[in-house]
């Protein structure tokens, strides 16, 4: 290591963290500072890059880089990679790791893309020094870091190859024993305290987390007010310190200058504690203050049990005010817990109004409707990432002439809300949650919704349960103010919010869903962890069975008119069997007795499991999805048939395009259909496939391909829930066929009132009966 060479570097970060972290790097030395995505690229001398290990508080990583290069493919990052002088970062006799970020064509398996640079590294140093070192995924000597990108629209994908001198990522103080069920990480907390203004205030400045959690906000706000360097806490390690090219000079004389402002910070630190955390949680408290004494700064904090209601007027601030709020609520993230958490945003809105005027707060809100329930105009916000979740940091100055000391009002309406709309009625205790603690009312819309659902409870509910039906429709936007579909699947709720119309403002939609999340389970008697919210919006493009974000896997089993189905609740955008569509299963039975059938976009297999049930001679399932095929396995055996991929079962599975598989089969001489179920998408854009389909556009050919494989006597039965969809009737007419709109007769009880849900034909060959 050369001490005077200007070198380039990167760090990487969270997302949402580049701006702060490339003010940060500034305050290290670091030149030519250029923030890019998920990291920023800077230029400096080694002492700029081994402070940022040593001394960043938003980093997760400072990289060398080695070298990029252009690749196609595995064999192509197999020789970019032996051109890296691996030999002048590593000797044959330390350890490395390798690991890899990101993809590019041929290399999806980051552990595949590491294996392929650690081949190459063996080879040119068995190469060069008749040796190599060893692997140590664990403890590594010296690691490296490969990011693959899949490259500019026309350009070629790349690696990048870098030495990292990080070690473990640097948002791992070390001092973090214990942690709660969902922890912030540490680079993410001190950018929440430095976009909040806590970088740089006095020492005396007071600091409150209301709901600390295991304490990584109060922890990381003590380190920056006592200078101390989040590198040296809890003796952790780093990647420089076993690197061949370390200067020891550079490395020990930071570490010295890193204790001796250790020192001296925590000399200057007022000697009553001013940086507090309450939790409600005694025992996550205990977990705080375990993780506040592993980093040294015990006497900086203090953490205490308290709630939010448990806040009073007289109730006395630490001195040196106003100083600063900082809070991480719960986001509802889970749908059992979303009307809490619109609570206690509420909640944390009014104490912030009552209590702190004049203070300033930084919440990271779940969304922006969340943060509009704080009630308080936001001074910036900032978009972040939490783990998975995009998430918002609301900064906030508290009016100096906000209700403080006076006895508080419930929470005002949202933006946009209409004063009228906030209510006149007392209501349940469940409900009064939804006030933030207040007066206890809620909107009269609500009282009105509640009274709806519990007439057709009533109503619906003894229909379903004398037909046996586990799922069945109970709320269908019967009221203009709350825009959803409540389904039940036995003892769980689906609600289906549908997106609210433009003149509606965003925070009156959500307080009408938080009201309906709180009604719902309550009148219809479901615990609230077994109830599930979907917002879906129409939009064109996918398929209708579009998976969500994060899968749960989860499945339950419905039973209806004698047959067992499994759905999933959770994972996507529908369950996996179509509500709307129970009558029609229901005839598809009736008439399947002694015939084939083929049932095309066959999605879960529902239709054939009612075939199979009313006697089918044979069913044949065509999908292009193997997770729906599988799922259509599943419901087949749980009914008592079995099903398989190959020619020879009853119960033929096929994975292929329906509309390749038509064309196909219509080329060759084979079986016929005495019954067919044709129920497409109205749109899907599926990579799997050539072509896109348009289900308006494309469903003649779609059901004279289909109607080309009947038996003479045979009936296909075509089903869309396309909403404006217009039959080409001149061109089934030109094909021979006849149809007949049968609709009205496949409405259940719990859709008639949406005769629109979906529409129905039964189409047969010119002159045979039906």
């Amino acid at each position: 290591m050369t001490q005077g060479i200007m070198l380039s570097f990167y760090a990487t970060c969270l997302t949402g963290l580049e701006q702060p972290l490339a003010e940060e790097l500034k305050t290290f030395g670091a030149l030519e500072v250029k923030p890019g995505r998920a990291g920023v690229a800077f230029g400096g001398e080694w002492e700029s890059a081994l402070r940022a290990c040593l001394w960043s508080r938003m980093a997760s990583r400072i990289l060398l880089p080695l070298l990029h290069a252009e690749i196609d493919g595995a064999e192509s990052l197999y020789e970019a990679a032996k051109t890296v002088p691996w030999e002048e970062h590593l000797g044959p006799e330390q350890t490395f790791r390798i690991e890899a970020h990101g993809t590019a064509p041929g290399l999806t398996h980051t552990l595949f893309s590491a294996l392929k640079v650690k081949d190459a590294l063996a080879d040119r140093f068995r190469a060069r020094m008749g040796r190599r070192p060893s692997v140590d995924t664990k403890e590594p000597d010296v690691r490296f870091q490969v990011l693959l990108r899949q490259g500019p629209r026309g350009g070629k994908p790349s690696a990048d190859f870098s030495l990292d001198l990080s070690g473990d990522s640097l948002h791992r103080r070390g001092y973090r024993t214990r942690a709660g069920e969902a922890p912030l990480q540490e680079n993410l907390a001190a950018a929440v305290l430095w976009l909040t203004g806590w970088n740089g205030k006095p020492p005396e400045t007071p600091l409150i987390d209301p709901c600390c959690g295991s304490g990584t906000l109060v922890i990381e706000a003590a380190l920056m007010a006592a200078d101390i360097a989040p590198g040296i806490t809890a003796g952790r390690t780093f990647g420089a310190e076993r690197w061949p090219g370390l200067d020891r000079g550079i490395w020990k004389r930071l570490w010295v200058e890193a204790a001796e402002r250790r020192a001296a910070g925590m000399d200057r630190m007022p000697g009553q504690a001013r940086l507090i955390g309450y939790d409600q949680d005694e025992g996550i408290l205990r977990a705080a203050r375990s993780n506040a004494a592993a980093a040294g700064i015990s006497r900086l904090v203090t953490f205490e049990r308290r709630a939010f209601a448990d806040w009073t007027p007289r109730m006395a601030l630490p001195p040196g005010g106003p100083g600063i709020i900082v809070a991480n609520p719960p986001y509802g993230e889970r749908l059992s817990e979303a009307a809490e958490a619109t609570a206690l945003y509420a909640q944390l809105g009014h104490l912030l109004r009552s209590r702190f005027a004049g203070w300033e707060a930084g919440v990271l809100a779940g969304s922006q409707a969340l943060g509009h329930r704080l009630g308080l105009r936001a001074r910036k916000v900032h978009a972040l990432r939490n783990g998975p979740m995009d998430v918002q940091l609301v900064v906030i100055s508290v009016p100096a002439d906000s209700e403080a000391g006076a006895e508080a009002p419930a929470p005002e309406a949202g933006p946009g809300e209409p004063a009228a709309d906030r209510g006149k009625r007392r209501f349940t205790p469940a409900t009064q949650a939804l006030t933030g603690g207040g007066s206890a009312t809620i909107s009269e819309s609500a009282v009105a919704f509640r009274n709806r659902l519990e007439k057709m409870e009533k109503h619906i509910g003894k229909w379903a349960r004398r037909e046996e039906l586990d799922a069945f429709r109970v709320y269908d936007a019967d009221l203009p103010d709350f825009n959803a579909a409540i389904d039940r699947y036995g003892e769980h709720l689906v609600i289906q919010e549908y997106q609210a119309p433009p003149e509606v403002p965003e925070a009156k939609a959500e307080r009408r869903i938080q009201e309906l999340l709180l009604i719902a389970p309550e009148v219809l008697g479901v615990a609230r962890d077994h109830v599930v919210l979907k917002r879906r919006e129409r939009a064109r493009g996918g398929s209708k069975y579009a998976r969500q974000e994060r899968p749960r896997g989860e499945f339950i089993e419905i039973s209806e008119y004698g047959l067992d189905f499994r759905v999933n609740l959770h994972d996507y955008i529908d369950t996996g069997i179509f509500l709307d569509h129970r009558l029609v299963r229901k005839r598809l039975r009736e008439e399947a007795k002694g015939r084939d059938f083929l049932n095309l976009f066959c999605y879960t297999g529902t239709a054939t499991v009612y075939a199979a049930a009313g006697g089918a001679k044979s069913t044949t399932s065509v999908d292009l999805s193997r997770t729906y095929l599988d799922w259509a396995a599943d419901n087949l055996r749980i009914n008592g048939f079995q099903a398989g991929m190959d020619g020879d079962s009853a119960h033929k599975l096929v994975q292929a395009d329906c509309r390749e598989w038509l064309t196909d089969a219509a080329r060759t001489v084979g079986r016929r259909y005495g019954l067919i179920f044709l129920d497409p998408p109205t749109f899907s854009n599926s990579k799997r496939m050539e072509t896109d389909m348009d289900l308006q556009r494309d469903h003649a050919d779609l059901i004279r391909g289909a109607a080309r494989l009947l038996t003479s006597d045979g009936a296909l039965v075509f089903s869309t829930n396309a909403r404006r969809f217009r039959l080409d009737e001149g061109a089934l007419q030109a094909e021979g066929l006849e149809f007949r709109d049968i609709t009205r007769a496949t409405l259940p009880k719990d859709f008639e009132g949406n005769p629109n849900i979906h529409r129905v034909w039964r189409i047969v060959r010119t002159g045979t009966t039906g």
